[in-house]
């Protein structure tokens, strides 16, 4: 059922949308800059808020990757759990790793969540998109409210746990290696990639998964 919006005051409403084209703003630009090359004056004239108003919703750029990130997760959570609900586990792994290659291996920003957070020191935490912030987001997913957020590790863990299971994977699995692993691959990859046009990330990523897969079973 499709969130009905009314019931949420302007303000309320006002919020989220701005919230959402902000960030949808800075992904757009992420594909031809990195973070630290985007003016937030120039984004903010782009929405049309001041740039103070722009603080109120995120007081670092470092908030507004974080976000970024768990909206992204939200869509791929979605897909990978509708496409692939009845397939293996592993499958679901795979999946989501194309839907990466397929939406952000064009822009920086797998780059920059890798410069940031090792910046940072710290880690993409899960913070929680309020309904009305989906809806802005995705407003043709009907469903997407129902989508559970969770870190890309926990991700990882449920479903090497799960190929276990099913026997995709020997019994003998290193599940946190395997996340590791996991991890490893999936920043990895675009950043060695980023300054060639020949290997494509999503072909890579399947080399590498397949590496790894033949690697797990034969340890």
């Amino acid at each position: 059922m499709k969130l009905d919006v009314t019931k949420f005051t302007l303000r309320e409403r006002k919020y989220a949308k701005t919230k959402i084209m902000l960030v949808n703003e800075f992904i757009e630009r992420l594909k031809v800059s990195r973070l630290d090359d985007i003016s937030i004056k120039n984004v903010c004239d782009t929405v049309e808020i001041s740039e103070a108003t722009f603080y109120n919703y995120f007081p670092k750029k470092v908030d507004l990757i974080c976000f970024a990130i768990n909206l992204l997760n939200l869509y791929f959570f979605h897909e990978v759990e509708k496409k692939e609900k009845n397939k293996y586990p592993l499958r679901m792994i795979e999946f989501i790793f194309k839907l990466v290659a397929r939406n952000c291996s064009n822009s920086y920003l797998i780059n920059e969540v890798a410069a940031v957070f090792t910046k940072e020191h710290i880690e993409p935490g899960v913070i929680d998109v309020t309904p009305l912030e989906r809806f802005y987001a995705y407003p043709d997913i009907k469903d997407i409210e129902n989508v559970s957020l969770v870190k890309i590790d926990t991700f990882f863990e449920k479903k090497i746990k799960a190929a276990i299971k099913v026997g995709q994977l020997p019994k003998r699995t290193d599940i946190q290696s395997a996340v590791v692993s996991l991890k490893a691959i999936f920043i990895g990859v675009p950043l060695a990639l980023r300054s060639s046009k020949v290997i494509s990330v999503e072909n890579q990523y399947k080399k590498q998964l397949f590496l790894l897969w033949k690697g797990l079973a034969n340890k």
